[in-house]
């Protein structure tokens, strides 16, 4: 559903600003936790995911030397304001017109990719899930635990490949831009839905091969809970997002 109104909507832009600002805060909460003493912030390190994931260069250090007034939520407001700020300087460069065209194509590109990666994982967990039983888990509940927490994870990686893609993009000619909207026109059956559970999957689902290491999935963000605000940006809740 959300794919399919992604190319109904010609203006993306308000999801993008949403986008933009989660992923800003995401990022400064890695290296500046919410309520800590300026003693715990990782400066250097902050600065150079700004640089490596935005490629924006703050000289955040400098900034907190020169002005003793600076804390935490201003600091916060005043890197926000300088990505927003590059942002709007790139799309001084051509057009808002074709700006907003970029920002569709990106964002259907990295939806798309980012699907079918979740469709392989997907298939590795209900390959492996029986063997949680082993660990006196009951598969079928360790199946809906994790293809949750994947399904949300996929939805966070979206959107900071989304931001992190468009703040270094060199805007391409509008013949690039063209062709690529006609491929993204052709009908394609990907639809968000929750995968089958491990009851449906009879005994594939212990049919390992041997030298296949399982690893336990790592959730890269906090927890969301099913009735919080999907972090797509669709305004539903994130399991409103699963079974549409």
């Amino acid at each position: 559903q959300w794919r399919n109104d992604l190319l109904m909507d010609d203006d993306v832009q308000e999801n993008i600003e949403d986008m933009r600002e989660d992923v800003v805060n995401d990022i400064i909460d890695t290296y500046i936790p919410r309520g800590s003493v300026d003693e715990l912030w990782d400066v250097s390190g902050l600065t150079e995911a700004l640089d490596h994931d935005l490629g924006l260069s703050l000289d955040v250090a400098a900034w907190l030397q020169s002005d003793s007034s600076l804390h935490e939520e201003t600091l916060r407001d005043k890197i926000l304001d300088s990505v927003k700020n590059a942002a709007q300087e790139k799309e001084t460069l051509v057009s808002s017109e074709i700006m907003r065209r970029v920002e569709k194509q990106v964002t259907l590109d990295i939806v798309d990719r980012q699907w079918k990666d979740h469709l392989v994982a997907m298939d590795h967990l209900r390959q492996g899930i029986n063997l949680r039983s082993y660990a006196a888990k009951n598969p079928k509940q360790e199946y809906k635990r994790e293809a949750f927490e994947m399904f949300v994870t996929m939805l966070e990686n979206i959107k900071h490949d989304v931001i992190s893609f468009l703040s270094m993009v060199q805007v391409r000619a509008e013949e690039d831009i063209e062709a690529a909207e006609q491929q993204h026109q052709q009908p394609q059956n990907m639809q968000f839905n929750h995968a089958p559970s491990p009851d449906a999957l009879g005994n594939q689902a212990a049919d390992l091969p041997e030298n296949r290491e399982l690893k336990p999935f790592v959730r890269g963000q906090k927890k969301i809970g099913r009735n919080e605000p999907c972090p797509c940006g669709s305004g539903k809740n994130t399991n409103s997002v699963m079974v549409s």
